[in-house]
């Protein structure tokens, strides 16, 4: 429902990865960083990355954060653990992706996406981070707007298999005849003990590995806002708004 001029105002859930070898390289002290790359692949349907009707495809742009543990150094709470940003290389529009990068430390714990360079975890169990209020619309690549949240627990053994699991829930809302002149969508969380959809948030796992998204603290928001270019004339978009597990 559009309320008022240039703003489209609206009220108000697997996939597996596969990991390849990587080459390790230590350097002074105890602190290691290992380089090599990650093999993804989207064989089931639902979730992230580009919505190519009943299929999920690897996009150009997509990161991957590796949380990891170096088990050599005894150091203060969470200087143990470190966020890593791994890069789509190869498979872009395709289910099986390449994506390169490295990490700090000796073992991969956590797997989550998208990667967000804030992300922190003190404990190698749950990961903090800012869910994001505003997000930019991407024209050029329409279907690629989708932040789908997810994660995943790396054990011991599976070092070079991973599985993701989705962590929150998206909302898929496609707005027909916007306006002439408008370039935002809010969606907003409304009603009596609304959810938060934004601001602080972690990514915790329960007794059966599940990972879930949830809003923490006190700097949160109910709202979300896509930024789109304005038309000369009427136009339709599809919008995606990832948001934390809850009932709305």
């Amino acid at each position: 429902r559009i309320v008022m001029k240039n703003i489209a105002y609206l009220y108000l859930a697997a996939l597996t990865l596969g990991f390849c070898g990587c080459s390790n390289e230590t350097f002074e002290g105890e602190s290691q960083v290992t380089t090599g790359q990650v093999k993804a692949v989207l064989p089931s349907t639902g979730s992230r990355t580009i919505m190519d009707g009943n299929s999920v495809l690897w996009s150009a742009t997509d990161h991957i954060g590796i949380i990891a543990k170096n088990e050599n150094q005894k150091m203060n709470e969470g200087e143990n653990f470190s966020n890593n940003d791994y890069r789509l290389t190869a498979g872009a529009g395709t289910q099986s992706g390449t994506f390169d990068g490295c990490f700090t430390g000796t073992i991969k714990l956590l797997a989550y996406y998208p990667y967000n360079a804030g992300a922190t975890c003190d404990d190698g169990a749950v990961i903090k981070f800012s869910l994001p209020d505003s997000y930019t619309y991407n024209s050029g690549d329409p279907e690629n707007n989708n932040n789908a949240p997810m994660a995943c627990k790396i054990g011991a053994e599976q070092q070079q298999s991973i599985s993701f699991k989705n962590a929150g829930a998206l909302i898929d809302i496609t707005i027909k005849n916007i306006p002439a002149g408008y370039n935002k969508a809010v969606l907003t969380s409304t009603g009596s003990n609304a959810p938060n959809i934004a601001g602080e948030a972690q990514i915790a796992f329960d007794g059966g590995d599940n990972p879930s998204l949830t809003t923490t603290g006190a700097q949160n928001s109910k709202s979300a806002t896509i930024s789109f270019t304005a038309s000369g004339s009427t136009q339709d978009l599809r919008f995606y708004f990832p948001v934390p597990v809850n009932t709305y």
